[in-house]
C-alpha cells in the first residue's frame, strides 16, 4: 500500500474541498490512509500534518505500523482532543464525515469552540478515494474471494444434520 499517495491524494481533495484539516474516526478509514490497524483510532489531516489519536493501549503498535508526522495517546474525549488539536494547529474549517459520527459527537465537536467551522460531506472524501481499488487491492479482492471458495467448499462436505450454526462459524474462524 502506497499511504504516501494516498495521504497526497487526501490532501488534493481536501484542499479543493476549502477544508483546513479532516477528521476520521472510522477505522477502514484509518487503516486505508495510514496503515494503522488498532482499534480506538481515528486520524486527524492538515495541509501539513497527519496525527493519529489513539489510547495509551495502542500507542506501541501506533508508534510502529501508522505513516503518520505524530501519534497522540489521547486521556480526553476523542471529540474534546480533536478540538484542542485543531486549537493548536490553527484549523478553522474541519471536515467530517458524518455518516462516522453520532450526532452527538457531531454537536460536542461542533459546539466546543466557536472559531471552528465543522462541514460534514457526503460521501466522505476517503470513502470516495475508496471506491476505486489500484492494482495491489484488486489483487488482495481476488486472493481473499479464492480464499473464501476453497473454504466454503471444505465446510460444504462437513456439514451435517445436527451441528450448529456456533460449530460452524468456530470453523470458518479457524
Amino acid at each position: 500500500m502506497d499511504h504516501a499517495g494516498r495521504m497526497q491524494d487526501f490532501r488534493v481533495r481536501m484542499e479543493r474541498e476549502g477544508l483546513d484539516a479532516y477528521w476520521l474516526p472510522d477505522r477502514a478509514n484509518v487503516r486505508y490512509l495510514c496503515g494503522f490497524t488498532g482499534e480506538d483510532s481515528a486520524l486527524l489531516v492538515t495541509a501539513y500534518r497527519s496525527v493519529l489519536l489513539t489510547d495509551s493501549r495502542y500507542a506501541e503498535q501506533a508508534e510502529d505500523e501508522a505513516h503518520v508526522d505524530e501519534v497522540v495517546s489521547r486521556t480526553a474525549s476523542m471529540a474534546g482532543t480533536v478540538c484542542a488539536l485543531c486549537k493548536k494547529l490553527d484549523v478553522r474549517n474541519l471536515g467530517v464525515t458524518g455518516a462516522n459520527l453520532s450526532h452527538a459527537t457531531y454537536l460536542a465537536l461542533a459546539g466546543k469552540d466557536d472559531a471552528l467551522d465543522v462541514r460534514s460531506l457526503a460521501p466522505g472524501i476517503a470513502e470516495d478515494m475508496r471506491l476505486c481499488k489500484d492494482a495491489e487491492e484488486v489483487e488482495a479482492v481476488r486472493a481473499a474471494l479464492k480464499l473464501s471458495q476453497r473454504t466454503f467448499r471444505r465446510m460444504l462436505r462437513r456439514l451435517k444434520p445436527g451441528r450448529s450454526e456456533k460449530w460452524l462459524a468456530a470453523r470458518f474462524e479457524y
